[in-house]
């Protein structure tokens, strides 16, 4: 986990887009994905889901 967030940090453009102002950083070697915003300097984690399970749960939070 730390890892994505440190590549989140370092790259914050460089992940998937989900939306127009969410992203997606796939965490290595387990199911999960860092939902984020990026908003000039400032990075805002929205979710961590499992990839697997209940898609799509965390959109009502953005």
């Amino acid at each position: 986990m730390a890892e994505a967030l440190n590549r989140i940090q370092q790259f914050p453009e460089a992940h998937s887009p989900i939306s127009d102002r969410t992203r997606r950083c796939l965490v290595n070697r387990f199911p999960y994905g860092v939902i984020y915003r990026h908003d000039g300097n400032t990075i805002t984690v929205v979710a961590v889901p499992h990839l697997h399970q209940r898609p799509g749960y965390w959109k009502p939070r953005v």
